[in-house]
């Protein structure tokens, strides 16, 4: 299994969407319940169609909160300063907008570029500004801005 703590590439370049580097603080209310096990569901307020799962479990919002702090603790982000096209939405309900760019600064990684995303023109009656998946969520104009830039990330 590859390892971040070394130097080794091994992507040439990558897209990420909304990463959970930096969580929003709704994120880590969830750690109060510290006495449930991982396996406790909390439900999800997704909409249904979009839904794989009723919820996600205690565990995995733990191993986002571990993988975010293992990420800040990295000695050397050699290996990650590759081009990245990072997707953000800066009313992210799971993702601290402005600690992200902040990390993303303070972490040199200059390889890297965030790309805000809107979905005003979304068709849900209650979008979700983390939900930047299809046109549905964002709007066929911006849906197509996100193509756009994803495929001219890799074709350069």
């Amino acid at each position: 299994m590859p390892s971040l703590s070394n130097d080794n590439q091994y992507f040439n370049k990558q897209v990420l969407f909304a990463p959970a580097l930096e969580l929003s603080y709704k994120q880590y209310l969830l750690m109060l319940l510290q006495f449930l096990p991982n396996s406790f569901l909390v439900p999800s307020v997704h909409m249904p169609e979009y839904r794989f799962h009723e919820g996600t479990t205690l565990g995995a919002y733990r191993a986002c909160i571990e993988a975010s702090k293992n990420f800040k603790k990295l000695s050397s982000k050699k290996a990650l300063n590759i081009p990245t096209l990072v997707f953000l939405n800066p009313n992210d309900e799971l993702i601290n907008y402005k600690n992200t760019v902040s990390l993303l600064k303070s972490h040199d990684l200059r390889s890297w570029s965030i790309e805000l995303v809107s979905n005003s023109q979304s068709s849900h009656s209650k979008p979700r500004a983390h939900m930047m998946i299809d046109s549905t969520c964002l709007g066929d104009a911006e849906w197509k801005k996100v193509q756009n830039k994803i495929k001219n990330h890799f074709l350069l």
